[in-house]
């Protein structure tokens, strides 16, 4: 479990007390929810979330360009909050209660969350959270580190690796009959995709290099 102090407890809470539903219509992203098909879940868990970001991504039109995750998921009603939380290996966290908004909260100590790159993925990690693990009139309250189900944050790994920089938008950017990025293409491929680098070699080692 994370390390929470009494004031960390009493921040989220606050910030949680703090999101209801503008007009008391549900955010658009409850539909969004609903229309992505399910994976298997005979499935891997890093394969499901491959195949949610694909779902996505196909939903929104958008199979292989750069994804502005935060913008969008303000957009669909998430209310997002930087909060400084004593526990670093705590990343973030969703939540979404009955009747309120969906919060992702993002810890402003987490070294993964400190650089926008791995703001993003924090981001997209979480909004796979509130997609698939927000089971209908149930609440979910879901915190990201090290002590969390690790199929389930495989899944949202995998998702947020997939969203950020899909299969489709890797193989886009490579020249014609290249089987392996070079160091040059890694550079257009982070700048392309708004990536670090540790993110960008697993996704062609895993996504690239894996499918051939």
């Amino acid at each position: 479990n994370p390390l929470l102090s009494a004031a960390d407890l009493l921040s989220l809470r606050a910030l949680v007390n703090r999101a209801l539903h503008q007009d008391g219509a549900p955010p658009p992203l409850s539909s969004v929810a609903r229309s992505i098909p399910m994976p298997s879940l005979s499935s891997r868990d890093y394969q499901q979330g491959y195949e949610l970001a694909e779902g996505l991504r196909e939903r929104l039109g958008n199979l292989d360009r750069a994804f502005d995750v935060e913008g969008w998921m303000r957009a669909e009603g998430v209310q997002i909050q930087d909060v400084t939380l004593s526990d670093p290996d705590l990343d973030g966290g969703a939540v979404w209660g009955v009747g309120r908004a969906p919060v992702v909260f993002i810890n402003t100590d987490s070294a993964r969350a400190a650089s926008p790159t791995g703001r993003r993925m924090v981001l997209a990690h979480e909004l796979c959270h509130l997609l698939v693990d927000k089971h209908r009139a149930k609440a979910l309250a879901m915190m990201s580190g090290p002590w969390a189900p690790p199929g389930i944050e495989r899944r949202a790994n995998a998702f947020a690796a997939e969203l950020l920089a899909p299969l489709a938008g890797i193989r886009r950017c490579l020249p014609a009959g290249r089987l392996e990025p070079t160091d040059s293409d890694y550079d257009v491929l982070m700048n392309t995709f708004d990536v670090g680098q540790t993110v960008m070699t697993h996704q062609v080692a895993n996504r690239l290099l894996g499918s051939s």
